[in-house]
């Protein structure tokens, strides 16, 4: 008998002054008003990669493992979900039968659909068992393809009321529509793939559902509930990327900047082992950076070490990656420095630019100068240094130094946003 999944998806569901997440958490004056909160919520940057990710990525993967359960996918989204989105998802509906689409009239619990909406998606699916596992999925990540049959064992009477966690995953940094950096994270009680153990009885109950969350949400799950932990395998894949909630802070902070010095000291996975679980993310990974970067004009001649070193202006506001390649001579080096000059216009805080800078590790020197060093990664060849400013700011020069007799033979830029 083929087990029953209903997946729980909250697309970007406007809950103003939820306690979930971290845009919602300070509502009542702390970090958003309403109308900042539903601006970010549907601002272009926040909601395209997400649908991309959902869509082209989530979906597909879902897809190629469905044939071994019988299995409905719910995705809650507002009225108040730009038309073009609504679109989006209604397009995915018909070209993935299992989709079922929910305009939530208004929040949505983060562990499962309302009662209401789950003995709709029951009716005429529901086992002889009465038994059906729920898994939760946020727009923005992924499962494995053989998330459903690693799963079923688990979907049975005696585990009722029981949640089970795929704690090994897979996670990469995404950079415009593609992934860079990809490593491996154990991260138990998830809410990605979370799968909660349900059984409808014949009274109409359904046994095993949340009646109260504990504290700290999933990451305190077992402390009310039986929970499985199996991390043999990876169990899902966690894209980050700018836009997502629990980037926010008080203020503009980096995110490039703070994430890929971390990364790039992290094992890289396989692309055999990205390709077994997750093909239709490993077609997104970027493992040649330098390959799609643009070269910059750079003096080849002058060594780091001369009085001023090698410079470069760009007066330039995106956020990049920028590769250095140097000589033979450089190539065990790694003390590799670098300054940066940062304009801004009439109405940025300097003291905010000033904050934005030194969470990023450079510091200030005054007159827009900032200094710090530069990663070397020894499986790329580059010495790399992120270029990210907050908004309303422009790098116009950045200037390379070492204490050693050695010369850049180039320098790339790749576009991170």
């Amino acid at each position: 008998m083929r087990k029953l999944f209903i997946g729980h998806t909250r697309f970007s569901v406007h809950q103003y002054k939820s306690g979930s997440f971290k845009a919602t958490r300070q509502g009542d004056g702390g970090l958003f008003s309403e109308k900042e909160y539903t601006d970010w919520l549907y601002d272009e940057e926040r909601l395209a990669p997400r649908t991309e990710i959902f869509i082209e990525e989530s979906l597909p993967q879902l897809a190629a493992s469905a044939d071994s359960c019988n299995l409905v996918h719910i995705v809650h989204y507002s009225a108040s979900l730009p038309q073009k989105y609504q679109d989006l998802l209604r397009d995915a509906a018909l070209e993935y039968p299992f989709l079922h689409l929910n305009e939530a009239p208004g929040m949505v619990a983060p562990s499962a659909p309302n009662k209401k909406v789950l003995n709709q998606v029951l009716r005429g699916r529901l086992p002889e068992d009465g038994v059906f596992g729920i898994y939760r999925l946020d727009d923005d990540d992924v499962l494995p393809i053989n998330f459903f049959p690693r799963m079923s064992p688990y979907v049975v009477d005696e585990h009722v009321g029981w949640r089970i966690s795929f704690p090994e995953s897979l996670t990469a940094i995404r950079t415009q529509s593609e992934y860079i950096l990809p490593w491996r994270r154990y991260f138990p009680k998830a809410a990605a793939g979370l799968v909660s153990v349900h059984q409808k009885t014949s009274d109409g109950s359904i046994l095993g559902l949340q009646t109260r969350a504990p504290a700290k949400g999933h990451m305190k799950l077992d402390t009310a509930y039986p929970t499985v932990l199996d991390s043999r395998e990876p169990g899902f894949f966690q894209a980050r990327h700018k836009s997502q909630d629990s980037t926010l802070g008080d203020g503009e902070s980096p995110f490039f900047a703070s994430l890929i010095p971390a990364a790039a000291k992290k094992e890289r996975v396989a692309a055999d082992l990205l390709q077994e679980y997750f093909p239709f993310v490993n077609r997104r990974i970027r493992r040649d950076i330098a390959a799609a970067s643009d070269p910059l004009p750079v003096d080849t001649a002058t060594p780091l070490d001369s009085p001023t070193g090698v410079g470069v202006a760009l007066g330039s506001g995106s956020s990049q990656l920028l590769l250095a390649e140097l000589d033979d001579a450089g190539a065990g080096s790694r003390t590799l420095n670098v300054e940066i000059t940062v304009s801004h216009g009439a109405g940025v805080s300097k003291a905010g630019v000033k904050a934005f800078m030194a969470a990023a590790d450079l510091r200030s020197a005054g007159g827009g100068l900032y200094r710090g060093s530069v990663v070397f990664d020894s499986d790329s060849g580059y010495a790399t240094c992120v270029l990210e400013t907050p908004p309303g700011c422009v790098v116009d020069d950045v200037r390379f130094t070492s204490p050693d007799p050695v010369r850049m033979k180039s320098l790339r830029s790749y576009p991170l946003a």
